[in-house]
């Protein structure tokens, strides 16, 4: 189960006046396709070439933009609160969350940050993505915004076992984001942002938040990793628990920008080339200020 959790910071939350933009190295970086035929013959390789789509979750409290591109939130926006300046406070903004598993499926290195889900139901509080190799081979991320700051997400994996390689005895998590500036003064907010996380002995640790670093953890099981900016957190769990994980935190040197954060993490995966299988991981998002 993936949960994201609110901090309890301090009652006054003042905005820099300068606003940052930034684009992850995947989106600046994109390659587009010369060869649209020769695209659509690898996995899922329609996918590759598909028209992204927006589409947007809203209660009291929250507005959520999704992206078909990758199935992952490309922008939330917190009601109610504004910058010092009158605009509006967007907790996560644009192309700088980067989400989703890498797995190989016949033979080929599947990213699904890169690819384009279909939507194939919507409703102002719920969407269904689908990344489909055939109907009844698909990956498929379930939102749901519930009241309060609760975003929540089932991936369900259909079929998908029978394309992975026979060898192939896990799928990686590969979770990214560029934290922007949300105070006045930047240095006490570097100061106060890191990564935490929480092993299967129940021991909760975090990495430096005076530098940069850089922990791998392969002798332990995790529960949760937890991307914290000061005011705000984003945890993510699994029922199946992370192994050989990797957590990276580096201080950003651009103005407007705090930190980048990086996991990448093992998860269990039964491959059963004659069977058509079914696995659940669910997640939950929450993002507040008090």
């Amino acid at each position: 189960m993936l949960k994201l959790k609110p901090n309890k910071p301090d009652k006054t939350l003042s905005l820099p006046q300068k606003k940052a933009h930034v684009v992850t190295k995947d989106s600046a970086n994109a390659i587009v396709p010369t060869d649209s035929a020769a695209w659509t013959q690898k996995p899922f390789g329609e996918a590759m070439v598909a028209q992204e789509e927006i589409i947007t979750l809203e209660n009291d409290i929250l507005k959520i933009d999704l992206t078909s591109k990758g199935a992952k939130v490309k922008n939330v926006l917190l009601k109610g609160e504004k910058n010092f300046d009158g605009s509006p406070l967007n907790i996560i903004e644009g192309d700088n969350n980067k989400f989703g598993f890498i797995f190989k499926a016949n033979g080929e290195n599947v990213h699904t940050n890169d690819l384009v889900f279909t939507v194939v139901n919507k409703s102002p509080n719920t969407a269904t993505l689908r990344l489909s190799y055939k109907q009844d081979q698909y990956l498929e991320y379930v939102y749901t915004l519930s009241e309060g700051h609760n975003l929540a997400v089932n991936v369900n994996a259909v079929g998908i076992q029978n394309l992975m390689d026979v060898q192939q005895k896990s799928i990686i998590l590969d979770w990214e984001t560029t934290l922007l500036q949300k105070e006045q003064n930047i240095k006490s907010e570097r100061e106060k942002s890191t990564i935490f996380f929480k092993d299967a002995d129940g021991d909760i640790d975090h990495l430096s938040e005076a530098s940069d670093d850089e922990e791998k953890i392969d002798d332990n099981k995790l529960e949760w990793i937890a991307f914290k900016q000061h005011f705000f957190s984003s945890i993510f769990s699994s029922k199946q628990p992370f192994e050989n994980t990797n957590l990276i935190t580096k201080v950003a040197t651009q103005d407007g920008v705090v930190k980048t954060y990086k996991a990448t993490a093992e998860l269990a995966s039964t491959v059963k080339p004659t069977t058509t299988t079914n696995s659940t991981t669910s997640s939950a998002l929450t993002n507040t200020k008090h």
